[in-house]
């Protein structure tokens, strides 16, 4: 979803300048955080090999290393897998057969913790894409979550082979009393899982984003269709274009 940055800023009006953005891996969505007009960005990131690379490339962020958790100062452990980007402190299903590259223990912190002495405007961002420790940072966050203004969180719609694969509905009953609403979504082209955003915001403005994304959709979907010659199921991922 923030991956296109002039349809959240010029269309949707969601503007964040402070993003926190846990489970970083190697920081792909920094060029369209700062495009989006982010002034300061927090990574949270378990990994050490890529706590290492985010420091290194981007000296002006705030790096913090650990497993973001409903607890402080635990030590736990974090699989890290072939494809660094779905290592989780969620344990594989069959460990035996997936093999994770690495298992090592690390000390857990809580995303209040981390951002206790900081300043949070309203129109801040947390994304969060944690493979199945979702309901763990959301629990460590209530203050936090009560500050930051927009949430994305990537949703597991199918096992992805971990022992918890929190629903979407287990995650909003912890966002829905904090004020966030659902409000649109991006979903991934085998439709595994999908970028659910939640907003903080009044019933009337979250409508109001609903309705602009679903008009962009047509538009530009038809546009798909007069250069393409066919509708795609969705606007951003057409399978017969990407085949």
């Amino acid at each position: 979803m923030i991956r296109n940055s002039m349809f959240l800023t010029k269309v949707l009006g969601i503007s964040p300048k402070l993003v926190i953005h846990v489970g970083a891996d190697k920081g792909q969505d920094r060029t369209e955080y700062i495009s989006v007009g982010a002034k300061k960005i927090i990574w949270c990131e378990a990994d050490p090999v890529n706590v290492t690379y985010l420091r290194s490339k981007y000296p002006e962020d705030s790096v913090w290393s650990g497993i973001i958790w409903s607890r402080d100062n635990e030590v736990i452990e974090f699989h890290i897998m072939p494809n660094r980007a779905e290592s989780s402190a969620i344990r594989p299903i069959n460990v035996d057969e997936i093999s994770p590259a690495e298992v090592i223990s690390l000390n857990t912190l809580t995303l209040d913790r981390i951002m206790a002495d900081e300043v949070i405007p309203h129109q801040s961002l947390l994304t969060i894409d944690v493979q199945g420790a979702e309901l763990e940072v959301l629990n460590g966050a209530p203050s936090t979550l009560s500050r930051v203004g927009y949430a994305v969180i990537e949703i597991a719609l199918t096992s992805q082979g971990y022992e918890i694969t929190p629903t979407e509905e287990e995650i909003f009953s912890i966002l829905k009393p904090l004020g966030f609403r659902r409000s649109i979504a991006r979903y991934s082209h085998d439709e595994a899982y999908k970028d659910q955003l939640f907003v903080r915001t009044n019933l009337i403005r979250n409508y109001f984003i609903i309705f602009l994304d679903f008009a962009f959709d047509k538009f530009m979907k038809f546009r798909h269709l007069l250069l393409h010659h066919h509708l795609p199921k969705r606007h951003y991922s057409c399978r017969k274009c990407d085949a």
